[in-house]
C-alpha cells in the first residue's frame, strides 16, 4: 500500500493528473491522453486514461487500506504492531480520498464490491479524510506502535533524531491543517498547524525498483516538462524557489512550444527522496485561515513575509528569498493578500498536488471555459472516468468546466 502510493498513485496523481491542469508541467509528447490533458476545457474526455488512472490508482489505495482496517485485528499481532498497521491504513485511505477530492466534484468515501459505492460532495470526502486522521491519531495516542512496526513495516524516513512514528504524527497534523482548511474548517486548520514540528521531515524514499514518480515523468521518459516559472504568471523575478525547483534552459514543449525548463530539486535521479509536505505549507495554511476569520491584515503579512523573505538555512532548502510584502508596492487590502498566498502557495508548494485547488479557491474564473489558455488552469474538476459510469449507477453527471 505505501509502495504502490509512493510510486503509482503519486505520478497518476501530481505529474500526470493536476500538475498538467494547473499548468506547473506541460506535456513534451504527442499522445493523445496528454494532448487532452493539457488541452483541458470540453476537450478532455471521459476516456482519458490519466483521468482514470487518478481515480483508479488513489481508489486501489483505499480498498488497501480498508482491508488492513477490517483484518489486520484478526490477526495474531502484537497490540503496538496492530496498532501501527491501522493507523498508517488509515493515514493512507485519508491521503487517496483527499486526492480525490481534489480532482472530482463528486466522489464515494469507500469502496464498493458490487460496484454501487454512493457519491458524495467533495467536502464531505474531505471530511471523511479529516476523520481518519483523527482517528489515526487516536489509534496511535491509545497503544503506542512497537518497534518491529516502526522499523520493519512503516515506510516513511523522518530526518535528524526523530523517529519514524514522530514523522507519522508529524504528517498527519500536517494533512489534518491542510484538509481542515480546503474543508473551510479554519480555526481546525490552525490548531493542527501549531502541531507541526517543522523540523521533522517526513520524505517517501526511493531506489531503482521503487523509482521517484517526477524523475520517471521529467527525466526518463521526458514525456513531461515543468513549465518556465513555475508555470505561473505571478512568480516573481528573483524568487530563489524557481532556482530550486528548476535548471535553466531555453528548450520548448512539444507540442504547444511553451517554455520549459530542466528539473531540479525533488526530481533529479530515480532515487531522489520526494517529501510529504514542506513545513512552510503550515505557516500559509496558518495565513489564509486567518484572512478568512477576519483577523488583523497586519498579522497576515506577518506570516506570508515569514516565507517571502525566508533566506535559510530551511527544511530541504526551499527559501524564497524575496523581499517583504511592504516593498511589493502592492495594497494591504484582503483581496491582494489573497493573491498574495496564492503567489506563496504556487511556489512553495509547487508539485505538491495542491495547484489546481489553490487556483480554485484563491485565483480567478477561467476567461474561456471552451479553450482555456495555457496560462489558467485547464479544468476545475475532471469528468468521471467511464469505468466508473459504466459500472457504478450513482456516478454523477460530470461538471461543466
Amino acid at each position: 500500500m505505501q509502495e504502490f502510493y509512493a510510486t503509482d498513485v503519486l505520478n497518476a496523481t501530481i505529474p500526470r493528473g493536476g500538475a498538467i491542469t494547473s499548468r506547473e508541467i506541460a506535456i513534451n509528447n504527442t499522445f493523445s491522453n496528454l494532448v487532452e490533458m493539457e488541452a483541458g476545457g470540453d476537450d478532455l474526455s471521459t476516456s482519458n486514461a490519466n483521468v482514470e488512472a487518478i481515480w483508479s490508482d488513489n481508489y486501489r489505495v483505499v480498498r488497501m487500506a480498508e482491508d488492513l482496517i477490517e483484518n489486520a485485528p484478526q490477526v495474531n499481532l502484537s497490540a503496538g504492531t496492530q496498532s501501527g498497521i491501522i493507523a498508517t491504513a488509515r493515514v493512507f485511505k485519508a491521503l487517496s480520498l483527499g486526492n480525490i477530492a481534489l480532482a472530482f466534484e463528486q466522489a464515494p468515501t469507500t469502496t464498493d464490491l458490487s460496484g454501487s459505492a454512493p457519491f458524495e460532495p467533495r467536502q464531505e470526502v474531505l471530511q471523511e479524510a479529516t476523520t481518519l486522521l483523527n482517528d489515526a491519531l487516536s489509534t496511535l495516542n491509545n497503544t503506542a506502535p512497537s518497534e518491529d512496526f516502526a522499523s520493519g513495516i512503516l515506510s516513511v524516513s523522518v530526518s535528524g533524531n526523530a523517529s519514524p512514528v514522530e514523522g507519522l504524527r508529524n504528517t498527519i497534523h500536517a494533512y489534518r491543517a491542510r484538509f481542515n482548511l480546503l474543508a473551510g474548517n479554519d480555526q481546525a486548520a490552525i490548531d493542527a498547524a501549531n502541531q507541526v514540528d517543522p523540523a521533522v521531515q517526513v520524505t517517501f524514499s526511493y531506489n531503482d525498483q521503487s523509482q521517484n514518480p517526477y524523475w520517471q515523468e521529467l527525466v526518463q521518459s521526458g514525456d513531461l516538462a515543468l513549465r518556465d516559472s513555475l508555470g505561473s504568471n505571478l512568480i516573481e523575478p528573483g524568487d530563489a524557489r524557481i532556482d530550486f525547483f528548476t535548471d535553466p534552459s531555453d528548450a520548448t514543449s512539444t507540442p504547444n512550444g511553451l517554455g520549459i525548463e530542466a528539473p531540479d530539486g525533488f526530481f533529479t535521479t530515480a532515487s531522489t527522496p520526494a517529501p510529504l509536505f514542506v513545513p512552510d505549507e503550515m505557516t500559509l495554511i496558518r495565513a489564509e485561515a486567518m484572512l478568512n476569520q477576519d483577523a488583523p491584515l497586519s498579522e497576515v503579512e506577518s506570516a506570508i513575509d515569514s516565507v517571502r523573505t525566508d533566506l535559510g538555512p530551511s527544511p530541504f532548502g526551499i527559501e524564497a528569498g524575496l523581499p517583504p510584502y511592504s516593498e511589493t508596492g502592492r495594497p494591504m487590502t484582503e483581496a491582494s493578500l489573497q493573491t498574495e498566498i496564492l503567489r506563496q502557495r504556487r511556489a512553495e508548494l509547487y508539485l505538491q498536488g495542491l495547484a489546481l485547488a489553490d487556483s480554485r479557491r484563491l485565483g480567478p474564473e477561467v476567461s474561456d471555459r471552451d479553450n482555456p489558455s495555457f496560462s489558467e488552469r485547464a479544468r476545475n474538476f475532471y469528468p468521471y472516468p467511464d469505468q466508473e459510469s459504466r459500472n457504478n449507477p450513482n456516478t454523477p453527471e460530470n461538471p461543466d468546466f
